[in-house]
């Protein structure tokens, strides 16, 4: 997705890349447009932990529509110069309120029917971002790393060692107005506390393949995971509202396996460190548990061997 090889590398290795989307006065100017937009209007939490503002949950879609139109002028010519084969998918403002609690680490769903392919988030701060004001927290590598399919109604697979996940490897992404982090969409991330006095105004934009279609994924009674058809132009967030209904609609054109063994966290970190990618065809985890069956046996048929000499 990235014209310059160097960068598509880095974001290959690490499932994220720090680069400057704005300069001074595009900063300025994308700040205004937000104050227009606005209109004088407050952003409160909506998400499900209380955390932060996303214009995406808004129940009422007419804001959301405006602030997508208002943001994708200043945007999309600088994401274009970065990236080609390249939809739009959705631009919304994660504004996260002075004294807010952190977001815990978490993984997103598939997005669309290769849940596989690659699709870019842009987290463009549009005040300068640290530790202190609600920036990201990021696992680097740990995009695509397992053929594990995840839902909205379903956990990630790391919940039961979450906390011990985020304190060993979970890194904060300092950033300056202008610079955004543009990382995979199964990359895990949180963001730290806002603990300042000040808002942390983001404007995230969506970036999948040319010609991919929005999908929702939801596991049946078989435990297969059936893709519904979603590709509208309002996306269908009611499953991610607090106390929202978990009903999905709409058209199934597809089904995958149910892919959805768990690592410990002990063969997490393994995988982390071999880097492999998941693919269809390809699961890194059952490639390591059967390596390492593999060695079991041969240990034990060597120490029996021994014996019988």
């Amino acid at each position: 997705m990235f014209r310059d090889a160097a960068t598509q590398a880095e974001f290959d290795r690490t499932g994220f890349v720090v680069r400057r989307i704005l300069g001074e006065d595009e900063v300025v100017e994308v700040r205004e447009r937000l104050e227009n937009v606005a209109a004088g209007r407050s952003f409160e939490r909506n998400d499900c932990e209380d955390s932060y503002y996303n214009s995406m949950f808004e129940r009422e879609p007419v804001f959301q529509a405006r602030f997508r139109d208002a943001m994708a002028e200043a945007f999309h010519p600088r994401l274009d110069a970065m990236l080609d084969d390249t939809r739009y998918f959705e631009t919304s403002l994660l504004y996260k309120p002075p004294r807010s609690r952190a977001l815990n680490v978490h993984q997103h769903v598939p997005l669309t029917e290769r849940p596989f392919e690659p699709a870019v988030f842009c987290w463009c701060a549009l005040e300068d971002c640290d530790e202190s004001s609600g920036t990201l927290l990021v696992v680097p590598g740990s995009h695509l790393l397992l053929r594990f399919i995840r839902t909205l109604q379903t956990d990630e697979f790391f919940l039961d060692y979450r906390d011990e996940l985020t304190r060993r490897h979970a890194i904060p992404i300092p950033l300056r107005a202008g610079e955004a982090i543009m990382f995979e969409n199964s990359l895990l991330h949180g963001s730290t506390p806002n603990t300042s006095e000040r808002a942390r105004p983001i404007v995230l934009t969506i970036v999948m393949h040319e010609g991919a279609r929005h999908m929702l994924y939801h596991h049946d009674e078989t435990g297969e995971a059936v893709m519904i058809d979603n590709d509208f132009d309002e996306i269908q967030c009611q499953t991610m509202f607090p106390g929202g209904t978990d009903v999905i609609e709409g058209r199934e054109i597809g089904r995958l396996p149910s892919w959805s063994d768990k690592p410990t966290l002990e063969e997490f970190e393994a995988l982390l460190e071999r880097g492999q990618r998941a693919s269809e065809t390809f699961d890194p985890l059952a490639q390591l548990r059967a390596e390492r069956g593999a060695t079991w046996r041969g240990r034990l048929s060597r120490a029996f061997a021994g014996l019988g000499a």
